[in-house]
């Protein structure tokens, strides 16, 4: 429901408000802490079923939508990987898309997120490929834009997550970086950079044998 998806949006940009605080040093409104909480109670009321521990009944990622901003639970988490592992294709979105693969990457579920990405079913982004796409397509049945942003979000995940390449947390502007790439089955190595406010940002891993060799540089502004 949009309402649902229009909160998410509300309450994720309220905490990242708070999280922008605490980096600066200011005061977080406990007005605003007051909202927040009332828009994730409305949720919660609003489309949280407890018999199925499930908002909108898992429909298009709703659960993950939960999970980002701190509504969801461990089984919650774990029915919604064994529901994309059983039937890996996405029934999600523009914002969903990358939601869930985020959802799953951040919370040791990797693989499934690969699953996901490199799949061949209906509807996925193989798929897209497998009927001639070369660039995204605006939706997943190809009857609009062929050129067009709409999944593009979820490329991140390759810098963030396969790569590893993250900030660290409470800090700005990547000064401080944490390397820590998820080491899926199906790739024997990957190589890419990122270029930030602070410098480029460069990460190649590679298996040898039963062990990953890790490689990381950053070249500074100025």
């Amino acid at each position: 429901p949009a309402p649902y998806v229009n909160t998410w949006f509300l309450v994720r940009a309220m905490r990242r408000m708070r999280d922008m605080a605490g980096i600066l040093g200011k005061t977080y409104p406990p007005a605003l802490e007051e909202a927040m909480q009332t828009a994730s109670d409305a949720m919660v009321r609003a489309y949280y079923n407890p018999q199925l521990n499930s908002f909108c009944e898992g429909v298009q990622g709703a659960d993950a939508f939960a999970m980002d901003i701190g509504l969801g639970n461990p089984e919650m988490l774990a029915a919604m990987v064994r529901r994309y592992e059983a039937n890996p294709v996405f029934d999600t979105g523009i914002f969903g898309t990358e939601i869930l693969l985020r959802a799953l990457c951040e919370s040791g579920h990797a693989q499934t997120a690969i699953r996901l990405l490199t799949g061949t079913g209906y509807p996925s982004f193989g798929h897209m490929m497998e009927s001639g796409a070369t660039t995204f397509w605006e939706d997943w049945h190809g009857r609009s834009s062929h050129n067009h942003p709409m999944f593009g979000a979820c490329v991140k995940l390759l810098f963030t997550e396969i790569l590893g390449i993250r900030q660290k947390a409470d800090t700005a502007g990547f000064a401080e970086v944490e390397i820590a790439p998820c080491y899926v089955e199906g790739l024997d190595w990957v190589e890419g950079s990122l270029l930030t406010e602070s410098g480029r940002i460069s990460v190649r891993w590679e298996r040898e044998g039963h062990t990953v060799k890790v490689s990381a540089t950053k070249m500074y502004n100025g």
